[in-house]
């Protein structure tokens, strides 16, 4: 089986994401989601994130049709160390942004990377919209 990989917080689930997630499944036979805990978003995003606790965001995910699995993680490294997919696909915003930490475990893997041309949404662009009301 041809494991595909997405990583993300996920906060909030938006159409761009829907869009990136079934444009990856089209690269494998399942589609993982490795989905950022809220430590990791607080830390990474401040306080007053996540907008949407983990267990909610990965209800979320996991209804979605093309998304096979979910799990928890830290951040991308540690998803495509749990993982070990066959691919692992980010959004066209990381097209030159990839950790090098990332790439370089994907090299000795053999772990194909991929970018999806899905239009691209902000979901912090988004949650901050819905603040302001």
């Amino acid at each position: 089986m041809r494991v595909v990989l997405c990583n993300g917080t996920f906060d909030p689930a938006h159409p761009g994401h829907l869009l990136h997630l079934e444009a990856a499944r089209e690269y494998g036979d399942a589609l993982w989601v490795g989905l950022t805990n809220d430590a990791a978003v607080r830390r990474e995003k401040g306080a007053g994130r996540p907008l949407i606790k983990q267990d909610m965001r990965a209800k979320m995910l996991k209804a979605l049709r093309c998304v096979d699995h979910v799990f928890f993680c830290e951040d991308g490294l540690q998803a495509v160390r749990l993982a070990k997919p066959a691919v692992f696909v980010k959004g066209s915003d990381y097209q030159d942004r990839i950790a090098p930490e990332i790439i370089s475990f994907c090299d000795k893997h053999g772990i194909e990377i991929r970018i999806t041309d899905t239009p691209k949404w902000s979901a912090t662009e988004i949650g901050n919209e819905l603040r302001r009301g």
